[in-house]
């Protein structure tokens, strides 16, 4: 289960990687792996805003860099999971399942970090895929 209460709400903050002060998209994915064990490099401070920066981690993603693995998008994806989407047309923004079709991310258009459904008019159409960190692979427990 992921801790992410304390995190709703928090302020989005360009280049933001402290929950105290506020975070981007990127930072918020960190904070989150984080406390899942996982430790996500921090990039540049303005990694969504700088064009070669957010293409960078969205080829990563992409390309299965790191060993991330594509997960599969439904039901079957799992808390953890880290969802590329799409924003004026471009792999710019991620956001962390929680729960199959729910996904938290720091949204300049919300300014904070909010929960929103993969599933809804606004995002189903930008989600280019849900990708799984390697220290997440361990199948679930029945």
């Amino acid at each position: 289960m992921l801790c992410i209460g304390d995190l709703v709400g928090r302020p989005y903050v360009a280049g933001g990687r402290d929950p105290e002060t506020g975070l981007d998209c990127w930072g918020l994915v960190r904070e989150v792996l984080r406390r899942q064990g996982v430790v996500l490099p921090a990039y540049g401070e303005h990694i969504w805003h700088d064009d070669s920066d957010s293409a960078e981690v969205a080829e990563q993603l992409l390309a299965g860099a790191a060993d991330w693995q594509p997960a599969p998008i439904g039901p079957s994806a799992r808390p953890g999971d880290v969802a590329l989407i799409m924003l004026a047309g471009r792999p710019v923004h991620v956001g962390v399942l929680i729960a199959w079709p729910d996904f938290l991310h720091a949204y300049k258009g919300a300014g904070t970090v909010v929960i929103d459904r993969l599933t809804s008019p606004a995002w189903r159409h930008r989600c280019v895929g849900l990708y799984r960190h390697p220290a997440l692979v361990a199948p679930v427990a029945a």
